[in-house]
């Protein structure tokens, strides 16, 4: 029986698509990072929790098989890459840890310098980033982490987060690791590079995180309420329209927007107490308590803060009979379906007796993702000055060299990698 030379010719068209559609690395061959940045998301081991071993290896190995068919021989790093993200995080609990992680980076460092050397600057960059975190989170070799991201910067700087959209992203970090030690003239400086380009960091999902973060500095170490306002009315201005969430698809766009319109309203609210305006402050602690919790079970801990705030407003207003009735319950209802009462005690008792020491319990946990066309300026940062709280005599620590400890936690989004 005589196959036409067509028919073979078909047949091959309909494997080759069916291998294209099979695989979803071959339709991201030969193109830049940003056309495929998010589809890559999805296979990020620090996110996905929930795949074995087998489902790694088959990643990996259509991985190569996208280079091999297509030519496109930045894949065969990206397998590589793969596969170490995925033992480093499935072996960090594991006995030899601390070995193993000396191998992967090593290994990650090749990598690193095959992607410099073929012009895979994305791989580059993620890569560095990837030591930048593992010094940092978990190692907390603090020192090693500072130095590391003045590597990373140097390379990360010039690239447009267009074209590398995890740049805010990685601003986010070192920022936050700023924070941490109290060096908040460059914590506000790395935020507002995340807000330089508003459209890549919503879309992100980096956004009104950045903003939340920056109004609760111009609060707790600068004492500008009223920059502190401006932070938190702008992320209730901010109207993304996407219609899912890129990185975290449990959460939809009204949710993602109710939740961030309570964390806004319940910090607005804590301004508003510190300047003595009960009244006008209740309402809107009330809404960033309840809507805090509606669809997101992590933020027990920043409703209990909330609700302790409240019951010292009650306090101050009527008497401590009336107060115990209902926002000390609340909170002790939150605390015992979201934390640990000691760890409520630690976080947020001290921020009810002193707010202006305690940044905690004004942060929420949200993955969120969107785009907006919004235009936000970063709000100048003023001179540095009582950064010592005169009520708790807590100084803010800085970066001095080795095995400095902070002054305190603090909270981080996901890391991410890929």
């Amino acid at each position: 029986m005589k196959i036409s030379i067509i028919s073979i010719i078909g047949l091959l068209s309909c494997l080759s698509a069916t291998s294209a559609s099979a695989n979803p690395f071959i339709s991201m061959a030969h193109k830049p990072y940003s056309a495929y940045a998010d589809s890559l998301e999805k296979y990020n081991p620090h996110i996905i929790t929930d795949k074995d071993s087998a489902w790694a290896t088959q990643t990996a190995q259509q991985m190569r098989e996208a280079a091999q068919v297509s030519g496109d021989k930045r894949w065969e790093l990206e397998a590589d890459f793969f596969e170490l993200l995925y033992n480093y995080h499935y072996n960090w609990d594991k006995p030899n840890r601390l070995l193993h992680s000396e191998e992967t980076l090593n290994a990650v460092q090749k990598i690193i310098s095959l992607a410099g050397k073929s012009g895979y600057i994305a791989l580059q960059l993620r890569g560095e980033f990837f030591i930048f975190t593992h010094y940092w989170f978990h190692c907390e070799n603090h020192e090693n982490a500072f130095l590391q991201w003045n590597k990373l910067e140097k390379l990360l700087a010039p690239v447009p987060a267009e074209d590398f959209p995890l740049k805010p992203y990685y601003w986010q970090h070192i920022a936050a690791l700023y924070n941490r030690f109290g060096e908040y003239e460059k914590t506000v400086y790395y935020y507002g590079k995340v807000l330089e380009t508003p459209e890549v960091s919503l879309q992100q999902g980096h956004l009104e995180w950045t903003i939340n973060e920056l109004g609760l500095i111009y609060r707790n170490h600068y004492n500008d309420l009223e920059k502190s306002d401006s932070c938190f009315r702008a992320i209730l201005e901010l109207t993304p329209d996407m219609q899912s969430i890129k990185r975290y698809p449990n959460f939809t766009v009204q949710e993602r927007n109710e939740l961030w319109a309570a964390l806004a309203k319940g910090n607005l609210g804590t301004n508003r107490y510190l300047r003595g305006e009960y009244d006008e402050a209740i309402p809107l602690i009330i809404q960033g308590m309840e809507g805090a919790i509606k669809n997101n079970q992590y933020n027990y801990p920043y409703a209990a803060g909330k609700a302790l705030l409240l019951a010292e407003i009650y306090m101050m207003k009527t008497t401590f009979r009336q107060s115990n009735i209902t926002p000390t319950k609340r909170a002790s209802g939150l605390t015992r379906n979201g934390t640990s009462a000691a760890h409520i005690t630690s976080s947020f008792g001290k921020n009810i007796i002193k707010p202006c020491c305690s940044i905690t319990a004004q942060r929420a946990t949200m993955p969120t993702h969107g785009s907006t066309t919004i235009r936000w300026k970063t709000p100048n940062a003023l001179p540095a000055k009582n950064i010592t709280c005169a009520n708790c005599n807590a100084p803010s620590r800085k970066y001095t060299g080795r095995n400095l400890k902070p002054s305190r936690r603090s909270a981080m989004p996901i890391a991410a990698v890929f």
